[in-house]
């Protein structure tokens, strides 16, 4: 598999994502991870939290005719409020093309992340303050990868 874009998102503290798209002849691939020093603290027993902040997503895939070229990649960026209920354990919220629906017990977070309606799964991080998230998703026109980092 040829990498064909890589990056992520890492804050002061060392908490943050990577992910990476590649190309093996027509197929693509969409990979993402939470960096290893991520450590959002600990939980609460109950209650809730507003957090919000950037999101960024990478698709690549066949031409859409208007906005990306065969194997082109295109970004979408914005912001995105999340509400953590840790009395239930939930993670979720919506932006403008990015809906996250999540579950966490203790401080990890599963799920599905939703980009223009086409389904990704999701893993992350959850703690007092802050939350941490990356997903990718395919069909069979497109690879997807991205990623949010939160704050209350």
């Amino acid at each position: 598999m040829r990498t064909i874009f890589k990056g992520g998102f890492q804050d002061d503290a060392g908490n943050g994502y990577a992910f990476e798209l590649g190309r093996e002849g027509t197929a693509f691939s969409a990979v993402a991870g939470i960096l290893e020093a991520t450590d959002l603290g600990a939980l609460p027993p109950t209650g809730f939290a507003a957090m919000s902040g950037p999101y960024e997503i990478h698709e690549v895939g066949k031409s859409d005719g208007v906005n990306r070229e065969y194997g082109g990649v295109q970004t979408t960026r914005g912001r995105i409020t999340l509400r953590a209920d840790f009395t239930f354990g939930t993670l979720q919220g919506t932006g403008d093309v990015l809906a996250i629906d999540g579950k966490f017990s203790g401080e990890m977070v599963t799920g599905s992340a939703f980009f223009n309606k086409r389904a990704a799964a999701l893993t992350g991080q959850v703690g007092a303050r802050s939350a941490v998230g990356v997903f990718h998703g395919a069909d069979d026109a497109t690879a997807f990868v991205g990623g949010f980092l939160v704050e209350r």
